[in-house]
């Protein structure tokens, strides 16, 4: 009897050791997993912060008032003069008030 119940001591002593073994292995393999995850996303991040700098350049330059000038002549668009502006008053109305359209006659 005594050397059965020593036969399941020392299985269950292997058990717990080769789940020991096997937890480590599988924690080594996940850290080296987020590893690689960590890097790609800081590789990614870097690209995206590079291009993020190349996208302000290049939008300072657009919105600069001079370039936005040659642009617009460049496509034909000129200051409107004074005739072409026309300034419009408008109340606004209150919630759920309707809005209709008067014509004045001359």
């Amino acid at each position: 009897m005594s050397r059965v119940k020593g036969g399941k001591g020392f299985v269950l002593l292997l058990l717990i050791v080769t789940l020991l073994i096997l937890a480590h292995l599988w924690q080594k393999l996940y850290i080296t997993q987020l590893s690689q995850r960590i890097h790609s996303l800081q590789q990614t991040k870097g690209r995206i912060e590079e291009e993020n700098k190349q996208l302000l350049v290049r939008w300072a330059q657009l919105s600069h008032p001079q370039k936005m000038e040659r642009i617009a002549q460049k496509w034909g668009f000129s200051y409107p003069s004074p005739q072409d502006v026309a300034f419009l008053i408008s109340s606004s109305p209150k919630v759920g008030q309707r809005i209709t359209a008067n014509k004045k006659s001359k």
